[in-house]
């Protein structure tokens, strides 16, 4: 079952020269029995390491493929399923496990945590733990060849600089007292506690573990060389950690339009998404082996794996796109266009955006490969298609309403037609009544669940 999930997240990188449907179905058909087997009959001997490890591949797999349903639910039931079996604990207070006991404990809880505080995140809803509720500590910097159930001396850990398996969970353990308080004041429904000075103080926390990570990655790439694996781990962390940046700021970039005071928010908003948007500029065409392996991830992954293509990013670039049209334009004397020649400033106020419409442009780009391959996602498309006519409108004074019209109904045409094109080659579902079943087509269930565990079901 591990090994399952474990295919069914990595065909989020396949190179996607074959058909994509046909490795769709296959992730569909992985990942739903995996939560079958997570959902059968539950006694206390379900409660062990293999449910766990399960369960956070699942919700890794629902991340990163076509099955991308609510993972909350899912990270609930996994941090209760944990703390349950105490593995939230700090491993020294039972002396009877070994070494690898201890690591496996530690680096679990690490993940369920990890896992639970982004996807709490993503949904909005308040945390149901903090800081004072667990003690688990974080994994040993040791690699994976240095821990197995056979071994029962416990293995030194390395100095904190040297990169090992184990690295990427301990670089994000460092940072995630401050990512779950952004959480918990994110998720408050009336907010009373998130100040400007807390906001402050936590981004700045996240962009020294932004820094730190970089410092560390330097250290361990050989000079004038550069590691695919390495390079990939680089950049996702800095996306990841900078999505929780520009989701504090995020609240006071809105406020900075009537406040001016916010400015800093505002800039540091903006800053975090452009960060995010470069780990994906540099990209070839997706079906080419040299692909960009993070692009790859994007394209099919859903909450935080998204990056630059997920609404937040574009929604903040498109508001500070548009809010810099309007503090231009607000300036204009009525009846006396600006230009270059009586108005450097507004010459200088243009150039200024042009990053900015070029950045909304390459994601507008993307987005269109992603719908061309048959993942039909339009919403975040026509959002940016609508964005970038409002600036083009009034910067050439077009009526705005009128162009805005025109030009979301002109690429509501253009896709009508292909996405028509790609229905009709698609095989309609049989309805329920025909459908022929097989009783050999059924699966053995009896490799999922002990038969006397059904009994007690029915």
């Amino acid at each position: 079952m591990k090994l399952a999930l474990i295919f069914a997240i990595g065909s989020a990188f396949h190179s996607f020269q074959d058909d994509w449907t046909y490795y769709e179905h296959k992730v569909q058909n992985w990942v739903y029995a995996a939560q079958l087997w997570l959902a059968g009959p539950s006694n206390h001997a379900n409660f062990t390491t293999d449910s766990l490890q399960v369960g956070c591949l699942l919700i890794l797999s629902r991340l990163t493929g076509p099955a991308g349903t609510p993972t909350w639910i899912s990270t609930a039931s996994l941090l209760q399923m944990g703390m349950m079996m105490g593995i939230h604990r700090d491993s020294t207070l039972f002396s009877s496990l070994t070494p690898f006991q201890v690591e496996m404990r530690n680096r679990l809880w690490t993940t369920i945590i990890e896992l639970s505080v982004q996807a709490l995140l993503d949904s909005g809803v308040p945390l149901p733990l903090s800081l004072d509720e667990f003690d688990g500590r974080s994994p040993s910097n040791i690699n994976d060849q240095a821990i197995s159930p056979e071994r029962k001396e416990k293995t030194k850990p390395k100095d904190g600089h040297i990169f090992t398996d184990s690295s990427i969970q301990i670089l994000l353990s460092k940072s995630i007292s401050a990512r779950l308080e952004i959480a918990r004041l994110l998720n408050d429904p009336l907010r009373k506690n998130l100040t400007f000075d807390k906001a402050m103080r936590l981004g700045q926390e996240l962009r020294t573990a932004c820094r730190e990570i970089s410092a560390i990655f330097q250290t361990n790439i050989p000079q004038g060389q550069k590691s695919g694996q390495m390079e990939f781990q680089r950049k996702f962390l800095d996306m990841y950690l900078h999505r929780y940046i520009f989701f504090l700021y995020r609240p006071f970039m809105i406020e900075a339009r009537k406040d001016p005071r916010y400015y800093i928010a505002r800039k540091m908003c903006v800053e975090s998404c452009l960060i995010i948007a470069s780990h994906c500029e540099n990209v070839t065409d997706p079906s080419t082996e040299m692909s960009d392996h993070l692009w790859r991830l994007t394209r099919v992954g859903s909450g935080a794996f998204k990056g630059p293509l997920c609404m937040d990013v574009i929604a903040v670039l498109g508001l500070e796109l548009v809010m810099q049209v309007e503090e231009e334009n607000s300036i204009r004397l009525p009846g006396f266009p600006m230009t270059a020649a009586v108005d450097p400033l507004g010459e200088m106020n243009k150039a200024n955006r042009v990053p900015l419409i070029r950045c909304l442009e390459r994601i507008k780009d993307h987005l269109e490969q992603i719908i061309v391959s048959g993942r039909v996602s339009l919403k975040r498309y026509i959002f940016l298609v609508g964005a970038l006519s409002l600036v083009r409108a009034i910067d050439c004074g077009l009526p705005i309403r009128q162009t805005i019209f025109e030009d979301i109904t002109a690429t509501l045409r253009k896709y009508y037609s292909y996405l028509s094109e790609r229905a009709s080659d698609q095989p309609r579902p049989e309805p329920v009544g025909e459908m022929a079943v097989d009783p050999g087509d059924m699966p053995d269930l009896s490799a999922f669940f002990p038969t006397d565990d059904w009994v007690c079901v029915f």
